[in-house]
């Protein structure tokens, strides 16, 4: 059931006063807008998103949203943690998805006012997760952290910690289109060597395979040039840095008509690169979802990340604009 409309949908714009414009709401905590100042000295719309808060109310897509407490799919919507089954509510043909219904996504979150300092603004967004909520166990105290600093770069810090133990994967779910009507013409460069087999029910089979040429890699590649084999809703397992826990670079997406382009950074293992093959007009935006790996609570070789009384959760991602 969607939550009804109420005056507590806030919004607030953090601003550089220099290039970029941000907009948030506490509604999924979500990024309602990201404007570039390009080269042409012209305002750009980078993103897809509503407008209204009805519309924004009705979102089926999570468009610009925090997912928790688990993004992407859990398969048969269940899992099994030292010898106890976890059942948890299904959204997707019997499994969970982003978090299932009444997720992070479709919450009223509480926002604080915004704070700036000489090299920005930050706000940041809270939320209480029952025990048992979407099945999940444990009471959860989510954080998310915008902070959009003067040298054009959008910084998202997730943190959660719970009373109890529970798997825990929360990412940004904003669509981007780098002010263009689709993204047929953008560049995609990904920064990976292995992607998630996935079944026909868009599940993982437990298979890591080797990049090829039907996927994105580090070479700049027109995303039409990708799409003529297969819509793209693909896991790359981002390339880590073995003596190094600092975020790493996930993905360049690029507009030459705009001259934008924007660097992806984060700690997270996956990238989750979705060509919007859903959305109200195909491929008009492109999903590009820094987070954990697929289901990973149901594959014992998936690295899983996981929260308790002793687990703090903390993963952090950047945005990073500039000039191409």
């Amino acid at each position: 059931m969607l939550p009804a409309k109420t005056p507590s949908i806030e919004r607030v714009i953090l601003s550089n006063n220099k290039n970029m414009q941000v907009v948030i709401a506490n509604y999924g905590a979500r990024i309602l807008s990201i404007k570039y100042r390009n080269t042409a000295d012209k305002w750009i719309e980078t993103t897809l998103n509503y407008d209204s808060d009805e519309d924004m109310l009705a979102d089926k897509c999570y468009m610009g949203a925090t997912i928790g407490r688990v993004s992407n799919r859990i398969s048969d919507a269940q899992y099994s943690h030292k010898g106890t089954q976890y059942k948890l509510l299904a959204n997707d043909e019997g499994n969970s998805l982003h978090g299932g219904p009444g997720g992070f996504s479709q919450c009223i979150w509480s926002m604080s006012e915004v704070i700036e300092d000489e090299d920005g603004q930050t706000v940041t967004l809270t939320y209480l997760s029952k025990d048992g909520d979407q099945g999940f166990p444990g009471q959860l105290l989510a954080k998310v952290t915008y902070r959009l600093t003067a040298d054009d770069r959008l910084t998202v810090q997730f943190n959660a910690s719970s009373d109890k133990v529970g798997p825990i994967n929360m990412c940004n779910h904003t669509y981007f289109t780098l002010g263009e009507g689709s993204i047929h013409d953008l560049t995609l460069s990904v920064y990976a060597k292995r992607y998630l087999e996935m079944n026909n029910d868009n599940l993982p089979t437990g298979n890591i395979l080797g990049i090829n040429d039907k996927y994105f890699s580090k070479h700049p590649t027109r995303i039409a040039d990708c799409l003529k084999y297969r819509d793209a809703d693909d896991c790359y397992i981002i390339e880590q840095n073995p003596i190094s826990d600092e975020p790493k670079l996930a993905c360049i997406l690029t507009s030459r008509k705009h001259n934008i382009a924007l660097s992806i950074y984060s700690d997270q293992i996956a990238l989750q690169v979705y060509s919007g093959n859903y959305l109200p007009k195909k491929h008009s935006a492109i999903a590009l979802e820094a987070q954990g790996l697929v289901d990973a609570v149901n594959h014992a070789n998936f690295e899983c990340d996981w929260l308790g009384p002793s687990i703090n959760y903390q993963k952090v991602v950047h945005y990073q604009f500039q000039p191409v």
